[in-house]
This record gives structure tokens, C-alpha cells and sequence, in this order.
């Protein structure tokens, strides 16, 4: 007998539809983990804790995420929406506002939103009941917030606290089973280290039992604070707070957006010396403070003044009309399409230390990554005294004019790296390689096979053989 996994993008929905699927929204990491999951030949079955379109995608799409059949549905085509099933109890039939809803929910039998809210919420740890599970894995997604769990604390207002739409859908379901099934070890994949705090874990706060481990892009150490009970029929504002310190530690998991992707050679005509991708993190009308701007600003925009050197990516308007070099957003295909022509690329990370998947996406099209100081700054993919570490804006033409006089060698510097660094996204080897790492050094008696996609005609594959 196999083991059996339960997956979940904690905060959000999962998606089938591969021509729905982006990288900016983290459903390509979630598509791309479940199908790797999905491939692990001693893994019997996998309970799919999210949302998704699975009821409406093609037979193509689903069996390109699970050729074997292994998936359950936990929201199978009876589940009530808790907007649709409160609606239903209160009997609304026509569109109304918050305040109105609010005031029908107060008169009701249930007393409140909170209340009524809570009642679905129940749907994962109901259906789970009885069943066995030896491992869940989550990615950690948008809509997790610190209190998640509706009328489970009360406010300072003296009601209990309602949950968002998105966090009602997509978080609250989770914790609870989570709450309920304490005795099953489940790991956090967090693709974007904001959500960890400077020194505190400041989300989950109603989890009771902390991850076991936390997989990301970068290392760090932080105090994951959380209640250890709550009781939806006795609200308080005290409760008991456990503090656990929890590792945060680097498990490649921003290699994922390409397993199984084909490698493309870099001695292919390259028109195109330099371009980058880069997203605004801050609010839209925030451009100026925001990290990456400042960097953009003193590494490319202050010494190309012709232009030469395009970013894209999604930015705010007034930064668009403000420099030349901010081209705009483009789909996946054609950011494909532009970098299997460009030689060289800058990858400027949100914030110190991160390592994200833009060295491993440029390196699979055949792009040669400048690393900026911020940018692995804890070495795990490069070493400190590596010649693709930029230290100053100087150096980016410098080392592109070096590899220009010499492209022989840029071709094959780039050879060496998609052998070193991507060797592993063939069959997504190192997933399992993280996780029986992280169940052995847990005490987790649980070991994963290699898993098995199907070849695939690539250029590049001979030399991951």
C-alpha cells in the first residue's frame, strides 16, 4: 500500500484550467506541485483540500494533472458556497448590501454573521472524517489572514469576528480540519517570505498545532504565535497563546514552475542583448517607495538613459509614462517567446535574500542570470564569489561586454548551470528529495519515490541523462 497526501493552496483556489494558469498568482506553482505529487509512484491517492474548477475542466486538463486517476474531490458538485447556503437560511433572494445582511443575521435564530458564517466551515474536516491521511502539504496563498476561523474570538466591538469571502472560502475550511486532525504531520510550502514577518509568524494565529515545517526560497528563524483552543459557543477575548519557534528553510521550492518544461538550448540566434522581468510589490499608487522600483531605477533606467534595456512586467500607469524602459505586462507565452531570444537578464528579487524562480525560468530559455546583491544573498544557488554576482550597476555592462567578446563561453556557462541547476525539474526529483529530507529530519517515517513523468522530445535532454 502507497501513502496517501492531502494538498491545499491555503488561501486560495486551485486550478485545472491550464490556459487559466499564471505565474504571478502562484496557480502554475500549485498546478505544477499537485502534478508532480500526482507522480510519485508510491503515493496511492491525494485529497485535493481547495476549491477548484475540476467539475468544469476538460478531460485533458485533468488527466495532464493526474494521469493516474489518484485525485479525490473533497467540493464535489453537491457543495453549497457558504454565500449560497447563508442566502438559502436566511432566505435572500435578491441582491443586498452588508449592513442589510448584517441586520437579518442579528434577528435570525443564528444571531449573527460571525455565526452563521462559522456553520460552513465545516465541510473539509466532515468529509475527512475516517480517513486516512499521512501527510499534508499546503502552499501558503492570498487569503490567509492571523484570526481566520469566523466566530471564533470576539472583538472589541462584543461580537464575534466575521471572516472575509476570500478567507472564509479558502482558509477558514482548512484550519478547522487542520484544528481537528492535530495527530497528522503537514508542512507550508511559502513562496513569498513577506508573509513569515521580521521576527514573528503574524498569520494562523487560530491554528492550534504550528507546521511541522515551513519549505521556502530563503532560511530564516521566526516565532509562529498561535491559540491552542477556541470555542465558537463561548467567545472571549482571552485566550491561551503557545509560542513556537519555527525553521523556515530553503527547500528549492522555486524550482517548481519548471519541472517537466523543456530546456532550451542557448546557442540559438539571439537578437535581443538584455531585457528582465520584474512586478511592483507595493500598492499600485505606492511605485515610489516600492523596493524593486528603486533598484530598476539605480541599475538599469540611471545608466541606459537611450532605453536600450526593456522591463516588463505589471507596474502602475504613471511609471509606464515616466520611463521608457517599463514595457508592461505579457502573457507566459510571449515572456517565453522575448527570452529564447535575449542573451542576458538582471533578476532583481522583491526583497533581500529571496531566491524566486526567475534564475531557474531564464536558464531553462537559455538567458545567462545576473544575480544583484540582494538576490540569493544567502548563497543557495550561487556561490559568494561567483561571476554572475553583480555588486555594483557598473558591472551589468561589464560582464556583458566581457561574454560579448567571448560568447563561446556565455554558451557555455549557461550549459553548466542548466545541468547543475535544472537537472532536477526533468522529473521534479528534488520535491521528493525536500520532502523525505524534511520527514527525516522530523522523524516523519515516511520515504517518496522519484516521481515519473513521461519523456518529453527536448533539445536540451541529452544532457540531463
Amino acid at each position: 500500500m502507497g501513502y496517501t497526501i492531502g494538498f491545499g493552496a491555503y488561501g486560495s483556489a486551485f486550478t485545472f484550467n491550464s490556459s487559466k494558469l499564471k505565474r504571478s498568482n502562484g496557480t502554475l506553482e500549485y498546478h505544477k506541485y499537485l502534478k508532480t505529487i500526482c507522480r510519485i509512484p508510491n503515493v496511492d491517492k491525494v485529497y485535493l483540500y481547495s476549491r477548484s474548477d475540476y467539475l468544469s475542466a476538460s478531460h485533458s486538463d485533468i488527466k495532464d494533472v493526474d494521469p493516474h486517476g489518484k485525485i479525490e474531490i473533497i467540493y464535489t458538485k453537491d457543495f453549497v458556497s457558504p454565500a449560497s447556503g447563508m442566502n438559502e437560511l436566511l432566505k435572500i433572494d435578491c441582491q443586498i448590501n452588508g449592513d442589510e445582511f448584517n441586520a437579518l443575521a442579528e434577528k435570525s435564530e443564528y444571531g449573527s454573521t460571525a455565526c452563521l458564517q462559522e456553520k460552513f466551515t465545516h465541510h473539509i474536516a466532515d468529509y475527512m472524517k475516517g480517513k486516512h491521511v499521512d501527510l499534508n502539504i499546503f502552499y501558503l496563498s492570498q487569503g490567509v489572514s492571523n484570526w481566520n476561523v469566523p466566530n471564533s474570538k470576539l472583538t472589541r466591538h462584543g461580537k464575534g469576528n466575521q471572516s472575509l469571502t476570500m478567507t472564509l472560502n479558502y482558509v477558514a475550511p482548512i484550519t478547522q480540519y487542520l484544528n481537528k486532525n492535530q495527530d497528522v504531520p503537514y508542512y507550508i510550502l511559502l513562496p513569498d517570505p513577506r508573509w513569515a514577518g521580521s521576527t514573528k509568524w503574524g498569520i494562523l494565529v487560530d491554528t492550534f498545532k504550528a507546521s511541522t515545517e515551513i519549505l521556502s526560497q530563503f532560511e530564516t528563524t521566526t516565532e509562529w504565535r498561535h491559540v491552542t483552543k477556541y470555542d465558537c459557543t463561548k467567545l472571549t477575548t482571552e485566550h491561551e497563546y503557545q509560542y513556537d519557534k519555527i525553521h523556515i528553510k530553503y527547500r528549492e521550492i522555486e524550482k517548481v514552475t519548471s519541472i517537466n518544461e523543456p530546456i532550451i538550448e542557448p546557442d540559438t540566434e539571439r537578437k535581443t542583448i538584455f531585457a528582465l522581468t520584474a512586478m511592483q510589490a507595493t500598492p499600485s499608487d505606492k511605485w515610489e517607495k516600492d523596493y524593486r522600483y528603486k533598484e530598476l531605477k539605480k541599475w538599469i533606467i540611471d545608466v541606459d538613459p537611450d532605453g536600450d534595456y526593456h522591463i516588463y512586467g505589471k507596474w502602475d500607469p504613471a511609471v509606464l509614462k515616466k520611463h521608457k524602459h517599463f514595457k508592461g505586462m505579457l502573457s507566459n507565452e510571449k515572456v517565453d517567446a522575448l527570452f529564447e531570444e535575449t542573451k542576458y537578464t538582471l533578476i532583481v528579487p522583491i526583497a533581500k535574500d529571496w531566491v524566486t524562480a526567475k534564475y531557474a525560468e531564464m536558464l531553462r530559455v537559455g538567458v545567462l542570470p545576473l544575480f544583484h546583491p540582494d538576490y540569493d544573498a544567502q548563497c543557495h544557488v550561487l556561490p559568494k564569489d561567483h561571476i554572475l554576482r553583480m555588486t555594483q550597476p557598473s558591472d551589468v555592462k561589464k560582464i556583458i561586454d566581457l561574454f560579448e567578446k567571448y560568447p563561446d563561453e556565455r554558451i557555455k556557462l549557461v550549459k553548466e548551470l542548466q545541468y547543475s541547476l535544472l537537472r532536477s525539474c526533468k522529473n521534479g526529483s528534488f520535491v521528493t528529495k525536500q520532502l523525505n529530507t524534511v520527514n527525516s529530519e522530523n522523524g516523519i517515517d515516511i520515504v517518496l519515490e522519484t516521481p515519473k513523468f513521461k519523456k518529453k522530445k527536448n533539445k536540451m535532454m541529452s544532457l540531463f541523462e
